[in-house]
């Protein structure tokens, strides 16, 4: 056959060749990253959620502040851009259900951020939450000119955000969430923010309680989306 002529092309369609070498490289076996992937469809049901709930909690609170068309309204540059490019894909003027379902969840923490909806966002709940919880080495304090201070509500609320991005998009572009960073000092997170110089992480083995946290800040009834038991994830960290 013509297709079969130049042999030099022709493609072995066993797994690791379809997965490919460079993928696979991030793993310790070709299981490994099978294992990866069936943890990452049993987070789905959780970060899936999660995402859905800041989405319509910001739209919720940026319209008591502003307008029910608050996107269309909108004075950020940036965000007008975004716009633009959504309702280009359309070719029509969109609604603005149809714009907010369309924004990514960085642009959606963006938005939290700049419009300081933390508090509101989270109902104050962050106040008690312990970063130590996600890695022992996490900590809630920080120096400024060799005085000790607390991360404020808020900080703490952007620290759950940025963690859940990151997790939220390792996951959904199927890079290995069970890798750590092994060095001469020991064994620290992929899965990390930063803030006043200090290195918050996520332990692969914590990210069941992370977003289990993350719903029980986020919603009163979370109960029915139900909580991910360590029984019912394949977390092998070896």
């Amino acid at each position: 056959m013509e297709c079969c002529k130049n042999m030099k092309n022709l493609l072995i369609r066993n797994t690791t060749n379809l997965i490919s070498l460079s993928r696979l490289s991030d793993y310790t076996d070709e299981q490994q990253h099978f294992d990866n992937l069936k943890l990452v469809g049993q987070l789905t049901l959780h970060i899936s959620h999660i995402e859905i709930f800041l989405r319509n909690l910001t739209d919720h609170y940026m319209k008591d502040k502003f307008e029910s068309n608050w996107l269309h309204l909108t004075n950020n540059e940036i965000l007008k851009i975004e716009i633009e490019k959504i309702s280009s894909r359309y070719k029509k003027q969109i609604s603005h259900d149809q714009v907010l379902s369309n924004l990514t969840l960085g642009q959606i923490v963006r938005i939290i951020q700049d419009n300081r909806l933390q508090s509101q966002i989270f109902l104050d709940k962050t106040k008690n939450m312990k970063m130590k919880k996600y890695f022992h080495k996490n900590t809630n304090r920080f120096y400024i000119n060799s005085k000790r201070e607390y991360f404020s509500k808020n900080e703490i609320a952007d620290i759950y955000l940025s963690l859940f991005l990151t997790l939220r998009n390792r996951s959904y572009h199927w890079e290995n969430i069970l890798k750590t960073n092994i060095t001469q000092k020991g064994e620290f997170p992929r899965i990390t923010t930063k803030i006043h110089n200090k290195t918050i992480g996520l332990k692969p083995n914590n990210i069941k309680s992370f977003l289990d946290d993350m719903l029980n800040l986020l919603c009163d009834d979370c109960k029915k989306v139900g909580h991910l038991s360590a029984h019912e994830l394949h977390l092998n960290y070896n």
